[in-house]
């Protein structure tokens, strides 16, 4: 977005284009540390629009889904059933909050929490506006009471590629993503999706859920753990 000009906009235009927050809002799905993205669908269900951080957070590439019905790339899953009934059935000024389970660009799973409104245009629905996220099983609560079961750790552990656990460790260390891809001499947007992948694995949300999950494994006796 260009820089606006102070010598061609006056307060009263400043006033105007911060009372628009429908022109600001997808900045929040732009840019490192994004936790959500935006969406429009049409009553067909077909993708019009999709903010960039949709990679990042699902490794949901815009190229693959553009124009496609989003049908065709939900899983199996229960939640999915809610699906079933027209997006045009949805009550109008409402938002509506549902999990769903679709497939990302390498087939693998991926849950997401959305909301959803209708858009109307004379009165008439004409599709959809939605914003997503990551959905995570929560957190067990041994996890939350900071005492882990250390087998469980093993296990949650090697469920990491060796190249997740060398992005984790060094985001761990405090390291930026844009750092790390130099480091490690990759795409930015690779090492946004292992991490992503990782701390799905391990069931974080948080980065902060991230590092504490990492010092409580390296505290962890392996003695403790194979015996």
């Amino acid at each position: 977005m260009n820089r606006l000009n102070s010598q061609s906009v006056n307060r009263s235009d400043y006033d105007l284009l911060l009372t628009q927050a429908g022109n600001w809002l997808p900045l929040l799905a732009c840019g490192e540390g994004a936790e959500l993205f935006f969406f429009t669908l049409d009553l067909d269900r077909k993708l019009r629009y999709l903010s960039e951080s949709a990679w990042s957070i699902g490794r949901i590439r815009s190229d693959q889904w553009m124009h496609q019905s989003l049908q065709s790339f939900l899983t199996d899953h229960s939640w999915n059933a809610s699906m079933a009934n027209p997006d045009s059935d949805l009550e109008p000024g409402k938002v509506h909050r549902m999990k769903i389970e679709v497939w990302d660009f390498e087939r693998s799973r991926v849950k997401l929490e959305t909301w959803r409104k209708l858009i109307l245009w004379q009165d008439e629905p004409i599709g959809i506006v939605g914003m997503a996220r990551r959905f995570h099983d929560p957190i067990p609560s041994e996890s939350v009471n900071g005492t882990i079961d250390p087998l469980k750790i093993r296990r949650q552990l090697e469920t990491l590629t060796d190249r997740e656990i060398q992005v984790v460790e060094l985001v761990v260390q405090g390291e930026l993503n844009k750092s790390i891809a130099k480091k490690l001499d990759i795409a930015m947007r690779t090492v946004e999706a292992r991490r992503s992948k990782a701390m799905a694995k391990l069931g974080c949300l948080r980065l902060s859920d991230l590092i504490r999950f990492w010092i409580l494994a390296k505290e962890t006796p392996q003695s403790l753990v194979e015996s």
